[in-house]
């Protein structure tokens, strides 16, 4: 794809940069566009940043953007956030600006370069207890140390050990 068109009067300030986050965690892209015409938000004009994702794929489920015009400096600010990251969620992603004329019926464009959201899975233990007769019993282990962050594909090899009590 196309980007960096630096088209008459649009231009990306700070594009996206790539960004690794831990599965069901947080993570923002940024972009920050301006433009030598009128007010981005005001008169004839209006400047705009929209996200899309690779390929044309839908943004993920939960993810939203927040915009904030800057009027005085014709410039805008977008944040596209994920709050609830997924491994389904690594992916490139775009920032695409466009300044629109009300005076001359034209848009012009800018799209930045890609950025790639890393996502690494997060490893949780559970402990399993179970008597005879009664339901088996799950919990969480939250105190385990040391923590294990793995890259998604890495292989991890985990040694368990049980015992049985009361039998």
């Amino acid at each position: 794809p196309a980007y960096g068109n630096n088209t008459s009067g649009v231009l990306i300030d700070e594009g996206p940069q790539n960004t690794t986050g831990q599965e069901w965690g947080t993570v923002n892209l940024t972009c920050s566009a301006s433009s030598s015409s009128s007010s981005p938000s005001h008169g004839s004009h209006t400047l705009t940043i929209s996200w899309r994702r690779e390929g044309g794929a839908p943004l993920p489920t939960g993810s939203y953007s927040l915009t904030k015009a800057h009027p005085g400096e014709n410039s805008v600010t977008s944040t596209l956030v994920f709050p609830n990251l997924q491994l389904e969620d690594a992916d490139l992603y775009y920032c695409e600006v466009t300044l629109a004329s009300y005076e001359t019926g034209t848009a012009t464009f800018d799209t930045s370069r890609p950025a790639r959201i890393q996502v690494l899975r997060v490893l949780r233990l559970f402990e399993v207890h179970k008597q005879p007769g009664e339901e088996e019993e799950r919990r969480e282990i939250t105190d385990a140390a040391p923590s294990i962050t793995l890259a998604s594909g890495a292989n991890l090899k985990v040694q368990c050990v049980g015992s049985r009590s009361g039998g």
